[in-house]
């Protein structure tokens, strides 16, 4: 399953942060255009986080289709019982979950 959430801060750095409180989990801090430039990698029990700035820095368009987010924090190979997932989901204060495909 994968799970996007908008972040509600425009800045990676912040998000960061609150990511990093509500799973419990360290990231590696990547760079890769595809991910909107600097972004944070964070891995557990083949569940993939991705935080990433929701902007190509090549041509200023969104990444995801979310246009109205500046900051995503991609879920990818979780499922409902995942303890990352519970954490990211119980923070309604920092994170809005956008979308889930099976």
């Amino acid at each position: 399953m994968e799970v996007l959430f908008g972040v509600k801060s425009s800045d990676i750095e912040e998000a960061y942060v609150w990511v990093e409180r509500a799973t419990g989990l360290v990231a590696e801090a990547r760079e890769n255009d595809a991910w909107g430039g600097n972004y944070y990698a964070f891995e557990r029990f083949g569940e993939r986080i991705l935080l990433i700035n929701n902007m190509d820095p090549i041509d200023g368009e969104p990444i995801e289709d979310f246009t109205d987010w500046r900051v995503i924090l991609r879920v990818e190979g979780t499922d409902a019982a995942s303890l990352v997932l519970q954490g990211l989901e119980k923070d309604s204060q920092h994170f809005e979950k956008l979308s889930t495909k099976s």
